[in-house]
């Protein structure tokens, strides 16, 4: 997680950090769990989305092979 993403440049990281302590009115504590705990479900949520990809790319490897002519 040393690389950051390309498309997010240090002034957006900044504006989600001071959205997080509005949120929690300035507690860095919370802001800090908070956001964490956003990044943990979005890895889960893209996880279970690759996942999801995966089978059915194999799905369709399957079919496709099922249905040629031999």
């Amino acid at each position: 997680m040393n690389n950051p993403s390309p498309k997010r440049r240090p002034q957006d990281v900044a504006a989600l950090a001071h959205e997080y302590l509005a949120r929690n009115r300035g507690d860095a504590v919370h802001s800090l769990h908070e956001a964490l705990m956003d990044a943990v479900w979005l890895r889960e949520e893209a996880e279970q989305r690759e996942e999801r990809l995966s089978r059915s790319i194999s799905r369709g490897y399957v079919r496709g092979g099922l249905l040629r002519p031999q």
